[in-house]
């Protein structure tokens, strides 16, 4: 964040600094609906990763995800992205906040490869179980 701020100020912004956290995040107990969030997230990382390329790979009209050099696996994806049971997701989320203190988050919640029904699923327990812990921790940090 500091890295960011310098450079912000260098370029005359002004404080405060608007920063805007996007995550990818998936709630949910359930060990097979992880591991499909997992794989999703690593095929979106690697479009996006592909869109850089002058001439990305696809398998027509759409983009065909690629592996690359150290790239993270599902098993690191699972282990410290925010996917799984509400209380990883809400720690996850609240280290992120207090260490970058965005002025607004953006929540990504649908993987490719997940039904339609476990993704509303995610949204629902994010808004039930994750969600007011998060407005609990920013009010905590506004009256401090």
């Amino acid at each position: 964040r500091q890295d960011i701020l310098e450079r912000w100020q260098a370029a005359g912004g002004g404080l405060p600094m608007p920063l805007a956290l996007q995550r990818y995040v998936f709630v949910t107990e359930d060990a097979a609906e992880m591991r499909a969030a997992a794989r999703g997230l690593l095929a979106l990382i690697r479009n996006t990763r592909a869109l850089r390329l002058e001439t990305p790979a696809r398998d027509g009209a759409h983009l065909r995800p690629l592996p690359f050099a150290g790239e993270p696996d599902e098993d690191w994806l699972l282990a410290h992205a925010p996917i799984g049971p509400a209380a990883k997701v809400a720690a996850c989320l609240n280290a992120d906040i207090a260490l970058l203190r965005p002025s607004h988050c953006s929540l990504y919640m649908g993987f490719t490869g997940l039904p339609r029904a476990a993704t509303a699923r995610a949204i629902a327990r994010f808004g039930e179980t994750v969600l007011p812990g998060l407005r609990q921790a920013a009010a905590a940090t506004q009256a401090a």
